[in-house]
């Protein structure tokens, strides 16, 4: 991690909690792993 992002990644850590409450951890990695054109296994 660049130093230039240190406030921007401390903020993203700050809100996993309330984000996953929302989303959870599996439908985010689904999410992104479409979004990059990866399929899952299984």
């Amino acid at each position: 991690m660049s130093p230039s992002h240190k406030d921007r990644v401390a903020a993203y850590i700050a809100h996993q909690e309330a984000h996953h409450a929302k989303v959870s951890f599996e439908q985010e990695m689904a999410m992104l792993l479409r979004l990059h054109g990866i399929e899952r296994a299984g």
